[in-house]
């Protein structure tokens, strides 16, 4: 151990913490890291286990937005009891509590520590004891880039977890109107199905009162009695028939079939990350989503299937890693496969695609030293949610522009793709799962197409939706995003 002058507070960590964990990502040149192995079994770690850290500034203690914790195991343990900085090539201790001391190999430290390797930390008299370990090759460039994104998630961005969701709040916040509008609409369904209720009961009690009035004919009577019944089976009938699409019937599903070639079960394959000369890939992060191929040659499906880091997500960590690279100087770019039922494939790059970021929005972080980190979302609620990429190669699936903008509520909506990915297929060959739905207000809302009775889910994302007119299939939207029973579509008149 070294004593040497006194270092300063840390006046930015913050910057510190995310543009070294940024570097580190990358593996950039002189990047290193340390392992604190735990020797003491505390209510967050177990005695023996490990911590690889990779960033310049971590703090110890209590506090549950330390990046190295201990619970309320250890009473005598502050809650910010000590930091760990790198000044130059040297790693530092430093002393933060102003109760309880930090011990160095057993002797208390007076405000800070120069550590060696094989030093032996102890936070309080009583309190657990870590070992300071510098590995034989310290270069983070050894570690592998998922690893890498999940030290930056725990080590750069938990002392700021409660800032990104305060963030990501206010993009709920954003979809709060639609959502308060979507309550209204079903209040009001509920209100009309309420006075058609009524009605029947008034119309039932009309007939009634006719059987009553003619008693005295018998003959009448059994008329009436008849026409009632056959009134009854053409009620019965017609409830039992579906409302299709302006009135006109829709094929059954079988007649979809012609179609399925055409659409394609997408999975991603790689993400290549280059950030300040230096590429990194990323093979072990897939999703999967539907496309389609129209008669005009574009190949369509929804931006977040292409551009999934682009809508941030606080529940999947990997996104909000990627978000915050691809706004801080990163470049991504994502591989694909689509893959037809009748055998054949194609690849493509996220980079192929037009898509419609004006909607996107956008928040920073600035710190008292004016660094800022920026991360964006480009919402499921305004209608631009697609991509479009000119294949070259001719689909048969038809598309009506006019049509998808004027859809009437009650409209029948077919939908073919592929919900949950391979686990819905079998090992013999590719096959779309059907699903219909029905328009649940009329026109465009917001820029999209609402639908009630959501026959779609996960995977479905990018897939086509088909309406009736004149006896024909149109494709007339792109499968986006869902709220319960509410779903929404954008139109294909939106993809450009």
């Amino acid at each position: 151990m070294t004593d040497k002058p006194i270092i300063q507070e840390e006046k930015n960590k913050f910057s510190k913490s995310v543009t070294a964990g940024m570097k580190s990502i990358f593996g950039g040149k002189g990047r290193t890291y340390y392992i604190l192995e735990h020797k003491t079994a505390s209510e967050k770690h177990r005695a023996g286990e490990t911590q690889e850290i990779i960033i310049d500034y971590i703090e110890l203690g209590r506090d549950p937005h330390c990046q190295v914790g201990f619970g309320n195991t250890f009473p005598t343990v502050s809650r910010r009891h000590a930091s760990i900085t790198k000044d130059n090539n040297n790693w530092v201790i430093r002393q933060l509590s102003q109760t309880n001391p930090t011990l160095i190999n057993g002797k208390p430290i007076k405000s800070h520590w120069f550590l060696q390797n094989g030093d032996e930390i102890q936070l309080s008299l009583e309190g657990p004891r870590l070992g300071f370990i510098v590995p034989a090759n310290p270069s983070v460039g050894t570690l592998g880039l998922t690893r890498r994104l999940d030290l930056f998630r725990k080590q750069a961005l938990k002392p700021y977890k409660q800032a990104l969701m305060l963030l990501s709040m206010i993009f709920v916040l954003a979809i709060g109107g639609l959502s308060w509008y979507l309550l209204s609409v079903r209040q009001e369904l509920a209100i009309t199905q309420q006075n058609l209720a009524q009605a029947q009961v008034i119309t039932q009690s009309k007939v009634d009162s006719m059987i009553r009035e003619n008693e005295a004919s018998r003959t009448v009577q059994e008329g009436l009695k008849k026409t009632i019944v056959d009134l009854q089976q053409k009620i019965t009938d017609l409830k039992n028939r579906p409302s299709y699409s302006q009135g006109e019937i829709t094929p059954p599903a079988q007649e979809l079939e012609v179609f399925e070639r055409c659409i394609y079960f997408i999975l991603s394959t790689k993400i290549e990350i280059q950030y300040q000369g230096k590429m990194q890939v990323l093979n072990d992060y897939n999703w999967s989503g539907t496309g389609f191929l129209l008669t005009d040659g574009r190949f369509i499906t929804a931006r977040h299937v292409i551009w999934p880091w682009a809508f941030f997500n606080r529940e999947d960590q990997q996104i909000v890693n990627l978000n915050l690279l691809a706004n801080n100087g990163a470049k991504l770019t994502a591989y694909f496969t689509a893959y037809s039922p009748d055998g054949s494939s194609f690849s493509f790059t996220s980079n192929n695609f037009k898509t419609d970021s004006s909607a996107d929005q956008y928040k920073e972080v600035v710190d008292e030293n004016g660094n800022r980190l920026i991360i964006s979302d480009a919402g499921l609620n305004n209608g631009k949610d697609w991509a479009s990429y000119y294949t070259g190669m001719a689909g048969n699936i038809k598309f009506d522009n006019y049509f998808s903008q004027d859809l009437e509520r009650g409209s029948v909506i077919q939908i073919l793709g592929y919900p949950f990915g391979l686990s819905l297929q079998d090992n013999s060959r590719l096959q779309c799962m059907y699903s219909k739905s029905e328009v649940g207000q009329s026109g465009l809302v917001n820029g999209m197409i609402n639908i009630t009775a959501r026959g779609f889910d996960h995977g479905n994302s990018g897939g086509p939706a088909f309406a009736s007119k004149d006896g024909e299939l149109y494709a007339v939207g792109i499968i986006s995003a869902s709220m319960g029973a509410i779903g929404n579509i954008v139109p294909i008149s939106a993809a450009r």
